[in-house]
């Protein structure tokens, strides 16, 4: 894949960066479709390294070593674990239904999703992944 400028019509809702990139998910209108780039940040302008159509809005992303982890909505609330080399889905979990989860981040190892419940938002550890 060609590297090519940043120049697209991508409404982005979750960006994170790997420690030498900087991934954002969004909306690209022109193709109507939901997108992962991977982008060289360390230049100006940024220069799309992949670009990823993804089958879902993406709401949130975290990074583990070696992981990309998407937050999304499928049938219901959804992380996706990612290959960052390839964006081949590696494995997908299932979040408790009922909530809005708005994003996601990693600390340490462990992730951690922020949802609205009672008219308030908190943040969710998420263990066992």
């Amino acid at each position: 894949m060609l590297a090519a400028p940043t120049r697209r019509d991508i409404d982005i809702f979750a960006a994170s960066y790997d420690g030498s990139n900087l991934w954002v998910g969004g909306y690209q209108g022109s193709l109507q479709k939901n997108m992962l780039l991977k982008l060289n940040a360390n230049v100006s302008p940024p220069v799309v390294l992949a670009a990823y159509p993804f089958e879902a809005q993406i709401d949130g992303m975290a990074f583990r070593p070696g992981e990309l982890w998407i937050l999304t909505e499928y049938v219901g609330p959804t992380l996706v674990k990612l290959d960052p080399a390839t964006g081949a889905v590696r494995a997908t979990y299932a979040l408790p239904h009922g909530f809005s989860y708005k994003g996601l981040t990693a600390l340490h190892g462990n992730l951690y999703a922020i949802r609205w419940i009672n008219s308030r938002y908190e943040v969710l550890p998420i263990v066992g992944l």
